[in-house]
């Protein structure tokens, strides 16, 4: 098999040759695998947005007559030579296109011939699409060219979209039900797909922020923020409307949730799903997913493929699982060893998880993710760094103060005031260092999952103050005061005052709190408790000011309250 590998000038040159491209789509055409990811659209797509990063490598077989038998398209990064496949991460499928008959034998060769023209180490791909041949990943002729191939099998989840009896059922969940039927009353709920490329621009920047949140509170990674391409990059797939399925689920005018993911028109990708913080606790991402699937039945897709991971939720929506292959190339057999005992000792600990259940999976996520955290860290900040930012309690002795709402409180009007405005947690956090940043915003995820209200207050483009209301029946140190009298079951508290790196200044904190009086007031609220630094004097005297006043202290909250105070920045 002759193998032609097409760089620089070249590359670029047949990524706009009208023949080839033709060529090219109608080889797609003849491959049984899931080749989306593979085909012009998409990389050439892929391509116009990270030109400046990565240089194309198309590496080509021909038959008989000179027809293209088969196509692996690459790519260099430019920076440090690193080779990847066309899309590196943003490919949820890696692997290549050939007729049928070259399909087990052209990566063998174009292998070889690679590692003789641009030279590579250990080279990780992405998981393979399903119906990947593997026997040529034991060929002798390999280990001759001085390759060495590990390979990773796992089950991966799929949703059968002809299952009637499962689509049934997740559309008749009477929590989700419960859901959809609150956000109708609240403004209207439904569910969109965008074909245009003008309006897919508009969301992103909503898109990008919801992302970002979330995956830097669970993660620790900023999928927009450090890759500055990827936001185009989903933009420029829209020229072909056809192959991608861009939906958005919508509250009124508000965006609820959104999700962008490759399709062919049998098969849908689960690609990237985002949705905003603050609605956590309606659970959106599950919304979405059952819009998804309603929409794409109702479109004619036979499957959504809820691609690779672990992820607890995939198990619940899935109806079967394919097997899949991950491959690594080496260049000795010894890594080669090393690669496949390491492989080995992963999948048995994810088969272990797995057969305790998805609450084990999701305590071992927790778990994994908790770890990796803690590392970065102590990276970041090192052993004393931590102790220090560990032992901070917010200045001192936390007061616990409780006003009785009268009437209109001051300033209930609250001008400048936001409420559930989580992005201005990322406008507060962003010149913070990254583990902290994500320390915070992952504690605000939590709160946004128990049905706490974030109040925040901007001067300009900066964030001077943020602050969190809870219903006291979620908070023991509430249910204390409650228990013993001091204040009604039902009273809120307001707690986590975060002065956002400023100096605090009584005006800003009594023109938030004000705002938050008013809020309760108008819900019916006679009465409040909040957890203020002691120390400060500014603070408290704002507070008091507006009618707050010592509470007797309940057992033990002292302590409690402090711990808060800890959790919320100065």
């Amino acid at each position: 098999m002759e193998i032609a590998i097409a760089t620089g000038e070249h590359g670029r040159a047949l990524l706009a040759d009208a023949d080839f491209l033709a060529a090219w789509g109608e080889l797609a055409a003849l491959d049984p695998k899931f080749t989306l990811l593979q085909e012009p659209p998409f990389v050439r797509a892929w391509f116009r947005a990270y030109a400046e990063v990565y240089a194309p490598v198309i590496v080509t077989a021909r038959g008989h007559g000179g027809a293209l038998a088969a196509l692996m398209p690459l790519a260099l990064r430019k920076r440090d030579g690193k080779l990847t496949h066309a899309g590196a991460e943003q490919a949820e499928y890696h692997g290549w296109i050939a007729r049928p008959a070259e399909d087990a034998a052209f990566p063998l060769h174009a292998l070889a011939a690679l590692r003789r023209e641009i030279p590579f180490g250990s080279w990780q791909w992405r998981w393979g699409p399903p119906g990947t041949p593997l026997d040529w990943t034991g060929d002798p002729a390999l280990a001759r060219a001085g390759l060495h191939v590990a390979v990773e099998r796992r089950n991966s989840p799929v949703l059968d979209l002809r299952d009637g009896d499962k689509l049934k059922k997740l559309l008749s969940n009477k929590s989700l039900r419960a859901k959809m039927n609150r956000y109708r009353k609240a403004g209207g709920y439904r569910f969109e797909r965008i074909r245009d490329p003008g309006q897919a621009c508009d969301l992103m920047a909503e898109i990008a922020r919801q992302c970002d949140f979330r995956q830097e509170a669970i993660n620790g990674v900023r999928p927009f923020a450090d890759d500055p391409c990827k936001a185009a990059f989903f933009v420029e797939r829209m020229q072909d409307p056809d192959a991608v399925h861009f939906t958005v689920l919508w509250n009124g005018e508000r965006p609820l949730a959104f999700h962008i993911g490759g399709c062919d028109g049998r098969t849908c990708l689960l690609g990237l799903s985002t949705f905003g913080p603050a609605d956590s606790r309606n659970s959106p991402g599950s919304l979405l997913l059952v819009e998804l699937a309603r929409m794409l039945c109702e479109e004619g897709f036979e499957q959504l493929d809820l691609t690779p991971g672990t992820d607890p939720y995939k198990q619940r929506f899935a109806t079967s699982e394919q097997e899949l292959a991950r491959l690594t190339v080496l260049g000795t057999r010894a890594a080669a060893l090393r690669s496949r005992a390491t492989t080995a000792v992963k999948g048995a600990i994810v088969d272990l998880t797995a057969s305790r259940g998805l609450a084990a999976q999701e305590r071992f996520a927790r778990w994994q993710r908790d770890l990796k955290a803690a590392r970065h860290r102590l990276r970041e900040l090192g052993l004393a760094g931590v102790f220090a930012r560990g032992g901070a309690t917010g200045g001192g002795r936390v007061a616990c103060l409780v006003t009785r709402i009268a009437g209109d409180p001051p300033e209930a009007a609250g001008d400048g005031i936001g409420r559930q405005a989580w992005a201005d947690l990322m406008t507060a956090s962003a010149g913070l260092p990254a583990s902290i940043r994500r320390a915070r915003l992952s504690a605000a995820l939590g709160r946004f999952q128990e049905g706490q209200t974030l109040y925040s207050l901007r001067e300009g483009d900066a964030v001077r103050i943020t602050a969190w209301l809870h219903a006291a029946s979620g908070d023991e140190r509430g249910q204390a005061l409650a228990d013993r009298g001091v204040v009604a079951a039902d009273a809120p508290l307001i707690h986590a005052i975060d002065w956002c790196g400023t100096v605090p200044a009584g005006a800003a904190l009594r023109h938030l709190l004000a705002g938050i009086l008013g809020d309760l007031a108008a819900g019916g609220q006679s009465e409040a408790v909040l957890l203020i630094d002691a120390g400060e004097a500014e603070g408290m005297g704002a507070a008091r000011a507006l009618g707050f006043a010592d509470a007797p202290a309940a057992p033990h909250a002292t302590e409690e309250a402090r711990a808060d105070q800890s959790a919320a920045p100065n």
